[in-house]
């Protein structure tokens, strides 16, 4: 596209029509399946990090400071809504063209019942940060964050039906009873029971994972770090690209870890291989080279979840690291 901004959100409603959404309120819009955008103007210059349309002509907008914008001729023209809130909101979920969902900071959930012209907020009893909101109906639905929580009353009350010590990004449901959620360090959980269990995929990667969805012919994608792209066409989110694989070969132990670490390396002791560990922001805090086995310091490394990478030819070997 021409939009100068980065963009954090999609809404297609066919496989020609739809638009995106980013920073500094950037909203574009295409007519032909992606070839050329324009952009519209949204009259804000906050960041937009959602964007949901339930036809061509109507929908919402919601992003940080609380904004959230309205359209009712396809983006021509965005209107303001005040929502009650400076809290930043992450996502938005039309169900039909009445009943929409939309989450945030702190646990803040709202809904409307009028195709988004009024919302309400709802009592969610959650308090951390809600990253992505999936509705299966207008009364079962789940969003997520530090777990994944579940609705079966139209979001009158959530429980935390699954916790994991990475946070979740995205969720997403191919039908009401098989459901994938992703996040950090290539997490991805399928449930084939309508979100009462929860079972961790093999992702092939590292990487943060920021986005999943299953398109109509049952495609899983999930994209992530570093142009990562994973996709299966079965039951198994994990057939990453050939040269981005979080290879069991490369073996970090102890993990979590906090001075030292050690790492064996696919390679015998004669070939040496560039190391590099990574942030879950991209950024290189640390490179190194080793030969086989050996111990690398990660003092000075602040807390987090980090990626380790190596290069032999053409092929990439990652694995994560928990640092304590």
């Amino acid at each position: 596209t021409s939009v100068f901004y980065p963009l954090n959100a999609m809404s297609f409603i066919n496989q020609d029509i739809g638009w995106v959404a980013g920073y500094h309120g950037t909203i574009a819009k295409t007519v032909n399946g992606g070839q050329t955008w324009f952009e519209q103007s949204s009259g804000t210059t906050f960041s937009l990090n959602a964007i949901c349309f339930y036809d061509d002509l109507h929908g919402c907008a919601v992003g940080e400071a609380g904004i959230c914008l309205k359209t009712n001729d396809g983006g021509l023209h965005w209107n303001t809504l005040n929502l009650g809130t400076n809290l930043n909101l992450n996502c938005i979920n039309f169900v039909n063209s009445s009943v929409g969902y939309i989450a945030g900071n702190a646990g803040n959930i709202l809904k409307s019942v009028d195709g988004g012209l009024t919302w309400s907020h709802m009592n969610s009893g959650i308090t951390t940060d809600m990253k992505s909101l999936y509705f299966i109906n207008e009364n079962i639905g789940f969003t997520c964050g530090n777990g994944i929580y579940k609705t079966v009353d139209g979001g009158q009350s959530w429980n935390r039906v699954y916790d994991f010590y990475y946070y979740f990004n995205s969720i997403f449901f191919r039908d009401a009873m098989t459901g994938y959620a992703c996040g950090a360090a290539g997490t991805i959980f399928m449930t084939v029971d309508g979100g009462e269990t929860w079972l961790q995929q093999i992702s092939g990667t590292g990487v943060d994972v920021s986005a999943i969805f299953i398109n109509s012919s049952n495609y899983a994608y999930a994209a992530g770090l570093f142009g990562t792209i994973i996709r299966t066409m079965d039951n198994n989110v994990g057939i990453p690209q050939t040269t981005q694989n979080d290879n069991p070969q490369l073996i970090v132990y102890p993990n979590p870890a906090h001075n030292m670490v050690t790492i064996k390396l696919p390679v015998d002791d004669k070939e040496a291989l560039g190391l590099k560990i990574f942030d879950m922001r991209g950024r290189n805090v640390r490179e190194i080279v080793l030969k086989g086995t050996g111990s690398v310091d990660i003092s000075g490394i602040q807390p987090g979840i980090y990626i380790i990478e190596a290069k032999r030819k053409n092929i990439i070997y990652r694995s994560r690291l928990l640092v304590m």
